[in-house]
């Protein structure tokens, strides 16, 4: 356990210094409590004893120089009451609304921190786990951190100090009361803590791993709803999610039973308590006039103790059943915060930082995949100069994406070396990436406007209109865009849904021309296009030979005709080096 509140408190980062301060306020809260509550008795016994109201009065009128009557007395004392209980209901409200915001700076900060790192992820260790493990961290595990142990936590040790200042005095007060209400409360709390421990734990990793795999079906099934549908499969991607939502709902269900268990209780604690006392006290001979007030103070207390304990108990339940929530959280946050995530910069930052494309040189490049047994490639050694135009050429399967996601920095080689402009690329990474554009064949969308997707990442007033005209016309896009009522604002639905294949693929290749980067590199991003169309771009792109490094991927011969030198190859290495003439001619 010692371990595992380490790992919550880790969690924190630098915000684990404010809980001093929560601290301070939860002592100064419960010196309100026991305030309020140690005067319950003696209010009661000034309004129900005349001889106690006589002392008070003669009290008053000793430190305040004037006479008082009973009534007077009584208006005061209710008003000295009134006053210290709304104090400490504003303290109270005003330290809970402290908490609900510090658990939502939680929430943001573990969020965005997450969000961040997992997009500055190495690649090939980002491709190694689903990406619902991802959403589900982001979007499951940070709220039950952020909310239910964060917040429950933080309350929690309000509560506990409430409770132990209570306690404190009613043993100073009436210690029979005290040992009496303790032994019945740690009694029933201790027998309901040894029936559900272990189970809240295991509930907790169960819903965990159901509400993970309940991400991945929902995921999967939204994604290829379009080819489901066609193999007509939505059943099976039904049943999967129906399948975990239920193992995960059922869970979270045992779990709130378990939790909502300590309240009555409770509840049934208090009354046993309250009952023994007033037999004790009369089996002993106590005065039931003076047992008045005695039970006046200990049923506040009471009604104080009792929400105080059932906090106190369910976020011990909630810590519980996290457990294994807050290890997934913890593994992620203690690994990310050790690899370097300051590759997400501004534009400004950016533009300050281009080097301009000189060379390419790939030394010796080999590279195998993660738990494979062969190298996907082999020995890739060429050099790229700026202006030349190269297209990659061969068979699927050999190695032509995996040599251009080395050449983008996505991996890193297993065996050689990549030099950018003499310099070794892995430490020129941002620099070289600031040169290129990427075209794949499966492009990347988002649920916004053509313009938007044209100029990803600008915001309106910050975008180009001649640039963005300009790309419009070289991607073949104009005609279309003449033809939507809303022209170039017109949504396009997620992933570009309400788009055709290729007019997703010309919205990317205008996307690559409105960024005007030196090199462009496109992987088989023309196949989805008719050949008209598909013509037309290729000649834009011919258009750009010299003044641009075009590196090409395809399966189209014809596609390639632009290109300097064409590699052909297989099996992970390369082939051969041609000219677009001599590769037709054979």
């Amino acid at each position: 356990m010692q371990n595992y509140l380490k790992k919550i408190i880790f969690l924190l980062g630098d915000d684990k210094k404010k809980l001093p301060f929560f601290f301070m306020l939860f002592i100064m809260l419960s010196f309100l409590d026991v305030i309020g509550i140690g005067l319950i008795g003696p209010y009661i016994s000034i309004v129900t004893d005349s001889g106690k109201a006589d002392i008070f009065i003669k009290t008053l009128e000793s430190y305040l120089n004037r006479e008082f009557n009973a009534s007077m007395a009584i208006y005061l004392a209710s008003i000295i009451l009134l006053s210290i209980f709304v104090i400490k209901t504003i303290f109270g409200v005003l330290i809970n609304k402290l908490i609900i915001n510090f658990g939502a700076s939680q929430q943001i900060r573990l969020r965005t921190f997450l969000m961040k790192s997992y997009q500055s992820l190495p690649y090939q260790k980002y491709t190694n786990r689903n990406s619902s493990d991802y959403l589900f961290n982001i979007q499951q595990l940070v709220p039950q951190y952020s909310q239910k142990i964060l917040v429950g936590g933080i309350r929690a040790m309000c509560e506990a100090m409430v409770i132990t200042c209570i306690l404190i005095f009613l043993a100073i007060t009436n210690f029979v009361a005290f040992i009496m209400i303790s032994a019945v409360f740690i009694a029933l709390l201790l027998a309901y803590d040894f029936v559900i421990k272990k189970r809240l734990i295991v509930y907790g990793e169960k819903a965990n791993l159901a509400g993970s795999k309940t991400m991945q079906s929902i995921n999967e099934g939204i994604e290829g709803l379009k080819e489901i549908r066609i193999l007509q499969k939505e059943d099976f991607f039904y049943r999967r999610v129906k399948k975990q939502t239920t193992n995960y709902a059922n869970f979270y269900a045992l779990s709130a039973f378990f939790q909502s268990i300590p309240k009555y209780l409770l509840e049934l604690s208090m009354i046993i308590f309250l009952v023994l006392f007033v037999m004790l006290s009369i089996s002993f001979g106590q005065n039931t006039q003076d047992l008045l007030p005695v039970l006046g103070m200990l049923g506040v207390a009471a009604i104080r103790l009792v929400p105080s304990i059932n906090i106190l108990s369910v976020a011990i339940s909630s810590i519980r059943f996290a457990k294994d929530g807050i290890h997934r959280l913890y593994d992620d946050y203690a690994e990310l915060t050790k690899l370097p995530i300051d590759n997400l910069v501004s534009e400004k930052t950016k533009e300050n930082q281009a080097d301009n494309f000189k060379s390419l040189e790939l030394k010796n490049i080999s590279f195998k995949y993660q738990n494979s047994k062969i190298n996907a490639l082999n020995s890739i050694t060429f050099n790229i100069k700026r202006g030349d135009s190269i297209g990659l050429i061969g068979p699927s399967g050999s190695g032509k994406t995996t040599l251009v996601d080395i050449i983008l920095g996505l991996y890193k080689p297993t065996e050689g070396e990549i030099l950018f402009n003499g310099k070794p690329l892995n430490k020129n990474i941002k620099q070289w990436r600031e040169n290129v554009a990427y075209l794949p064949q499966q492009v990347f969308l988002f649920d916004d406007s053509i313009k938007n997707n044209i100029a990803i990442g600008k915001s309106l007033n910050e975008i180009d209109q001649n640039k963005l005209e300009d790309a419009i016309r070289k991607a073949s896009l104009k005609n279309l865009i003449e033809e939507l009522p809303e022209g170039e604002n017109t949504l396009i639905g997620e992933r570009g849904i309400r788009l055709s294949g290729g007019q997703r693929q010309r919205i990317a290749i205008a996307r690559a021309f409105y960024m005007n980067k030196d090199i462009i590199i496109l992987d088989e991003s023309t196949s989805a296009l008719d050949t008209s169309t598909e013509e037309a771009i290729v000649n834009e792109i011919e258009e750009q030979r010299g003044d641009k490094t075009l590196i090409t991927i395809a399966h189209r011969i014809s596609t390639l005709r632009y290109c300097d030198k064409i590699l052909s190859i297989k099996n992970g290495g390369i082939i051969s080096l041609d000219t677009y003439e001599d590769l037709i001619k054979n």
